[in-house]
Protein backbone atom coordinates (compact mmCIF):
# COMPACT_ATOMS: atom_id res chain seq x y z
CA UNK A 1 0.00 0.00 0.00
CA UNK A 2 1.22 3.48 -0.89
CA UNK A 3 1.82 6.09 1.78
CA UNK A 4 -0.83 8.78 1.63
CA UNK A 5 -0.46 12.50 2.31
CA UNK A 6 -3.11 15.19 2.45
CA UNK A 7 -2.79 18.94 2.04
CA UNK A 8 -4.81 21.98 1.10
CA UNK A 9 -4.36 24.09 -2.05
CA UNK A 10 -6.43 27.10 -1.09
CA UNK A 11 -9.93 25.73 -0.41
CA UNK A 12 -9.21 22.56 -2.40
CA UNK A 13 -8.21 19.35 -0.59
CA UNK A 14 -5.39 17.38 -2.25
CA UNK A 15 -4.70 13.73 -1.45
CA UNK A 16 -1.45 12.19 -2.68
CA UNK A 17 -1.67 8.41 -2.88
CA UNK A 18 1.47 7.21 -4.64
CA UNK A 19 1.11 8.05 -8.33
CA UNK A 20 -2.52 9.19 -7.93
CA UNK A 21 -3.22 12.79 -6.99
CA UNK A 22 -6.84 13.48 -6.02
CA UNK A 23 -8.07 17.06 -5.97
CA UNK A 24 -11.36 17.72 -4.21
CA UNK A 25 -12.36 21.05 -5.72
CA UNK A 26 -14.32 23.58 -3.69
CA UNK A 27 -15.39 26.61 -5.69
CA UNK A 28 -13.25 28.71 -8.02
CA UNK A 29 -9.83 27.29 -9.01
CA UNK A 30 -7.20 30.02 -9.22
CA UNK A 31 -3.60 30.20 -10.46
CA UNK A 32 -1.74 29.87 -7.12
CA UNK A 33 -3.75 26.72 -6.38
CA UNK A 34 -3.01 25.28 -9.82
CA UNK A 35 0.71 26.01 -9.40
CA UNK A 36 0.68 24.20 -6.05
CA UNK A 37 -1.12 21.25 -7.66
CA UNK A 38 1.52 21.16 -10.42
CA UNK A 39 4.31 20.88 -7.84
CA UNK A 40 2.48 17.94 -6.23
CA UNK A 41 2.01 16.22 -9.60
CA UNK A 42 5.67 16.80 -10.50
CA UNK A 43 6.80 15.24 -7.22
CA UNK A 44 4.57 12.20 -7.73
CA UNK A 45 5.83 11.77 -11.31
CA UNK A 46 9.46 12.09 -10.19
CA UNK A 47 8.93 9.49 -7.48
CA UNK A 48 6.80 6.98 -9.44
CA UNK A 49 7.48 7.61 -13.12
CA UNK A 50 3.90 8.65 -13.85
CA UNK A 51 1.02 10.58 -12.33
CA UNK A 52 -2.74 10.20 -12.62
CA UNK A 53 -5.26 12.79 -11.48
CA UNK A 54 -8.70 12.31 -9.97
CA UNK A 55 -10.70 15.53 -10.04
CA UNK A 56 -13.57 15.50 -7.54
CA UNK A 57 -15.79 18.11 -9.16
CA UNK A 58 -19.09 18.01 -7.24
CA UNK A 59 -18.33 21.35 -5.52
CA UNK A 60 -16.20 22.83 -8.32
CA UNK A 61 -17.13 26.19 -9.74
CA UNK A 62 -14.80 27.06 -12.61
CA UNK A 63 -11.21 27.94 -13.35
CA UNK A 64 -9.90 31.38 -14.19
CA UNK A 65 -8.51 32.18 -17.67
CA UNK A 66 -4.94 32.31 -16.28
CA UNK A 67 -5.43 28.75 -14.98
CA UNK A 68 -6.67 27.54 -18.38
CA UNK A 69 -3.62 29.11 -20.04
CA UNK A 70 -1.22 27.67 -17.44
CA UNK A 71 -2.88 24.25 -17.73
CA UNK A 72 -2.41 24.27 -21.50
CA UNK A 73 1.28 25.08 -21.07
CA UNK A 74 1.73 22.54 -18.28
CA UNK A 75 0.14 19.70 -20.28
CA UNK A 76 2.35 20.59 -23.23
CA UNK A 77 5.51 20.20 -21.13
CA UNK A 78 4.60 17.58 -18.49
CA UNK A 79 3.14 14.12 -19.00
CA UNK A 80 -0.02 13.24 -17.11
CA UNK A 81 -0.94 9.58 -17.55
CA UNK A 82 -4.69 10.12 -17.18
CA UNK A 83 -7.37 12.35 -15.69
CA UNK A 84 -10.64 11.08 -14.21
CA UNK A 85 -13.33 13.64 -13.42
CA UNK A 86 -15.77 12.48 -10.75
CA UNK A 87 -19.33 13.77 -10.36
CA UNK A 88 -18.96 16.45 -13.01
CA UNK A 89 -22.14 18.25 -14.00
CA UNK A 90 -23.18 18.30 -17.63
CA UNK A 91 -21.94 21.89 -17.87
CA UNK A 92 -18.58 20.98 -16.29
CA UNK A 93 -18.23 18.05 -18.70
CA UNK A 94 -18.89 20.34 -21.62
CA UNK A 95 -16.37 22.92 -20.44
CA UNK A 96 -13.72 20.25 -19.74
CA UNK A 97 -14.25 18.76 -23.18
CA UNK A 98 -13.99 22.16 -24.87
CA UNK A 99 -10.81 23.07 -22.93
CA UNK A 100 -9.29 19.70 -23.81
CA UNK A 101 -10.11 20.10 -27.52
CA UNK A 102 -8.60 23.59 -27.46
CA UNK A 103 -5.40 22.30 -25.86
CA UNK A 104 -5.20 19.45 -28.37
CA UNK A 105 -5.69 21.80 -31.32
CA UNK A 106 -2.72 23.87 -30.21
CA UNK A 107 -0.42 21.26 -28.65
CA UNK A 108 -1.52 17.85 -29.91
CA UNK A 109 -2.86 14.83 -28.01
CA UNK A 110 -3.30 15.08 -24.26
CA UNK A 111 -3.69 12.60 -21.44
CA UNK A 112 -6.59 10.15 -21.50
CA UNK A 113 -9.68 11.71 -19.92
CA UNK A 114 -12.84 10.16 -18.53
CA UNK A 115 -15.89 11.12 -16.51
CA UNK A 116 -16.96 8.84 -13.65
CA UNK A 117 -19.77 8.80 -11.13
CA UNK A 118 -17.64 7.68 -8.16
CA UNK A 119 -14.06 7.76 -6.97
CA UNK A 120 -14.04 3.95 -7.01
CA UNK A 121 -14.94 4.05 -10.73
CA UNK A 122 -12.10 6.53 -11.29
CA UNK A 123 -9.61 4.33 -9.47
CA UNK A 124 -10.71 1.28 -11.48
CA UNK A 125 -10.23 3.25 -14.74
CA UNK A 126 -6.76 4.34 -13.56
CA UNK A 127 -5.87 0.76 -12.62
CA UNK A 128 -6.67 -0.35 -16.19
CA UNK A 129 -4.65 2.53 -17.67
CA UNK A 130 -1.75 1.73 -15.37
CA UNK A 131 -1.72 -1.91 -16.47
CA UNK A 132 -1.28 -0.67 -20.04
CA UNK A 133 1.41 1.79 -18.93
CA UNK A 134 3.30 -0.95 -17.07
CA UNK A 135 3.12 -3.21 -20.14
CA UNK A 136 4.47 -0.43 -22.36
CA UNK A 137 8.08 0.57 -22.86
CA UNK A 138 7.45 3.73 -20.78
CA UNK A 139 7.55 1.75 -17.54
CA UNK A 140 11.06 0.47 -18.29
CA UNK A 141 12.67 3.78 -18.80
Amino acid sequence: MQQQAEMMAGKHRVLIDGFIVTIDFDGLFELPEFEQQCRVMDEARARHGRVYVIAMTAKANSMTPPVRKAMSQYLKEHAVAGVANVAASLIARGIATLVRHGIELVYGPTAPLTFCQTEDDARAWIAELDKKWLASGDAAG
